[in-house]
């Protein structure tokens, strides 16, 4: 079976903020526990940091007699002689000890406290695509024992680097808003942009891609693998539900989505909903992004609006029809706002990879004008606005403009299709920025 990380595993740009986490020294070490959705190459990155580092791998999902010991354990000294009996591993002896599909066992959730209170001078690493699952059965969650570390879908430069485009990457990473691309450049990096909304950013989606073999059959046979998942934990009868859900999303992108927006309140599955989305989100499915009003009165009574972890899944579910170059030249096409809903994902997908966590969606009134992410960055907030246009027009620089002024902000950032510039309104900063180039954004 080929499989790319025999051979070309593609670098992931949060690779050494995970070997930084692996590094930390100390007696008493939070358990990171790595999450992401299935298939978003958790094993194979980790994998790939720990070449050349002493380690114990453990995987649940294989190795079931381990698994059926583990959960028979009654104590945590148990678990601990059960790893020295089973996997000769002893802890504080400079080995990694990294556990794969952890949410399989019943147990091991109620022992992460004890991992890092009673193991001195040990790393350890969870990981799994189901983690919410570890902590089941009256287990809490350990607060202040663990390092949450998320995985997601390949960005677009590490899209490019799977197309081995180094000459355009080399580019990227020289663009700024002052120097953009010239137009021809620009052009390309749109076309290349176009296939990434299309194919999604699923590793093994993007390997047979670039082989030039059957990717859409591999993409739906990942997305029929997420609705097994939901009947292998959930049953099979909501798997219906599951699916139309998924789908109800990924046609709402970047609208307030309410719960009837997904299912009508008559039917059968809407009581169901608020379980099912809450599921997504634990398994980085779906991303909710709440909606503020510097009204504090009317904060939550504007419903979120819900994003797609990855565009390939959202292309199965509700595809993109044109290009994306013609639907920037005509912004009165009939499906412009779900397309520009598709382009406000893109931005939140790029901005979640490069680990910023907290958004929301700033408006000035209930029915004012609105900045589609406010952003807690290391530095203070960041509003960022999505445009989907080829040109940048003067009037889409007011919404930011306004939310710079009410939140005291210095710097806004404007996503569109245009190429980059600086704008400078009074003591304010906006910087346009073309949708292939937000993972070049310098959050200091």
């Amino acid at each position: 079976v080929h499989n790319m990380t025999d051979y070309s595993y593609i670098l992931r740009e949060c690779e050494q903020n995970f070997i930084k986490e692996i590094e930390v020294q100390g007696q008493n070490r939070d358990v990171i526990l790595v999450e992401g959705a299935r298939q978003t190459g958790k094993t194979s990155m980790i994998k790939h940091c720990c070449v050349g580092r002493s380690h114990v791998w453990i995987d649940l999902q294989k190795d079931k007699s381990f698994l059926k010991s583990l959960d028979e354990t009654d104590s945590f000294e148990e678990f601990t002689d059960l790893l020295l009996a089973k996997k000769s591993f002893s802890p504080g002896q400079n080995k990694i000890l990294i556990i794969d599909e952890a949410q399989e066992s019943q147990n091991l959730g109620g022992y992460v406290r004890s991992m890092k209170e009673d193991w001195d001078n040990q790393t350890v690493v969870l990981l799994g695509s189901l983690m919410a699952r570890l902590f089941r059965k009256g287990v809490k969650f350990p607060v202040g024992s663990v390092r949450p570390f998320k995985i997601y879908p390949f960005t677009f430069r590490e899209f490019l680097r799977a197309k081995q485009e180094k000459s355009l990457l080399v580019k990227l990473s020289q663009w700024k808003a002052e120097a953009p691309l010239t137009a021809v450049l620009h052009e390309k990096m749109l076309t290349l942009f176009d296939q990434y909304l299309k194919t999604g950013g699923l590793p093994d989606v993007v390997s047979t891609f670039v082989d030039q073999r059957d990717w859409q059959k591999k993409l739906h046979s990942i997305a029929w693998g997420y609705v097994e998942d939901f009947k292998r934990v959930e049953g099979e009868e909501n798997s219906g539900l599951f699916e139309h859900v998924l789908k109800r999303i990924a046609q709402t992108l970047g609208s307030p989505s309410k719960l009837s927006t997904i299912v009508q309140p008559h039917q059968p599955g809407y009581r169901l909903l608020p379980s099912i989305l809450s599921l997504l989100e634990s398994w980085l499915m779906v991303h909710k992004v709440p909606v503020e009003t510097t009204d504090l009165t009317q904060g939550g009574r504007i419903p979120p609006k819900r994003y797609l972890f990855d565009h390939g899944i959202r292309h199965i579910f509700s595809p993109l029809q044109s290009s994306l170059y013609e639907l920037l030249k005509d912004r009165q096409a009939l499906n412009f706002t779900f397309f520009g809903g598709v382009m406000e994902n893109a931005v939140l997908n790029e901005l979640l990879a490069r680990g910023i966590e907290k958004f929301a969606c700033w408006r000035e009134k209930t029915n004012g004008s609105e900045v589609d992410f406010l952003c807690q960055t290391r530095n203070g907030l960041l509003p960022v606005e999505v445009k989907s246009s080829l040109r940048t027009n003067q009037k889409f620089f007011s919404s930011l403009h306004k939310v710079l002024v009410a939140t005291g902000c210095e710097r806004g950032v404007l996503v569109s299709g245009d190429r980059g510039r600086v704008e400078k309104i009074g003591n304010k900063t906006i910087e346009q920025i073309p949708f292939y180039a937000v993972g070049c954004l310098d959050f200091v």
